[in-house]
């Protein structure tokens, strides 16, 4: 956590190749599988909406968990990225920060997932012991890095 109160966090894995071609369209298809990842995780309970101007990652069908921007892609000669900005949603205490999705295609390629800049809704509270860090702590970033995990897991055993 950084010391404005934005959550951060960083995971990656190591490839034997690439997963999605270097340019515009594969940065794009890394955000795509990153959002039905979580669908495939949660079991459809929580599933992506998609709209011209961005995703949201809606639970049951009706509330909108998180709200993300349009997708802003970044392709350079050893790294595409997709990057959503965060705009809202349930578990948002206000607009800002990104979901990143990059792929690094230099050697040894690597795939990562990195949230910057975000602030959640349950971990808001300025008490450092509160019932809504405690839900944030063992729910919410629980879940966050469990989704990430299976999502890189996945895309690496794709490729293998």
């Amino acid at each position: 956590m950084t010391s404005s109160g934005a959550v951060e966090s960083r995971q990656w894995i190591e490839l034997r190749e690439v997963v999605v071609a270097p340019d515009a369209a594969g940065a794009l298809e890394l955000g795509r599988r990153y959002l039905d990842e979580v669908g495939r995780y949660t079991h459809g309970l929580v599933r992506t909406r998609r709209s011209t101007g961005g995703a949201s990652l809606v639970l049951a069908g009706a509330l909108p968990l998180l709200r993300f921007g349009a997708p802003e892609v970044e392709v350079g000669s050893e790294r595409v990225e997709c990057r959503y900005p965060i705009v809202g949603g349930l578990l948002a205490a206000r607009a800002g920060g990104t979901l990143a999705v990059g792929q690094r295609t230099s050697a040894p390629p690597e795939l990562e997932l990195a949230v910057a800049g975000y602030f959640p809704r349950l971990r808001s509270s300025r008490r450092r012991r509160s019932l809504r860090r405690a839900i944030y702590g063992s729910v919410q970033a629980r879940t966050h890095r469990a989704i990430s995990r299976s999502f890189l897991e996945r895309a690496a055993a794709a490729r293998s």
